[in-house]
């Protein structure tokens, strides 16, 4: 994992061997959301793996109250992380 650093940057984790999904960008979102909830309350390790298993980029969005500077590209197989004490208390798609 990449050092606390290098967040400021705010970090990708992708998974390996994924490929884009051929179903449309509702499901896609639908998807991505649900994924999103499900990471809520996981440590910040726990969702990265729990997510990138599932398919999905994860970037780190905010920290402890830090907003990390984000790319404004739609991406509905990346999620965004909220972490505050290295748990995940805000999840959403993009």
């Amino acid at each position: 994992m990449p050092s606390k650093e290098s967040y400021a940057t705010s970090p990708l984790w992708s998974p390996t061997g994924s490929s884009p999904s051929d179903t449309s960008d509702a499901d896609q979102l639908a998807l991505a959301r649900a994924q999103g909830s499900a990471l809520v309350r996981l440590s910040l390790e726990e969702a990265i793996a729990v997510a990138t298993s599932n398919g999905f980029t994860v970037r780190l969005a905010r920290e402890d109250g830090t907003d990390f500077v984000l790319t404004m590209d739609l991406n509905f197989r990346r999620i965004n992380l909220a972490v505050s004490d290295g748990r995940v208390v805000s999840a959403w798609a993009g």
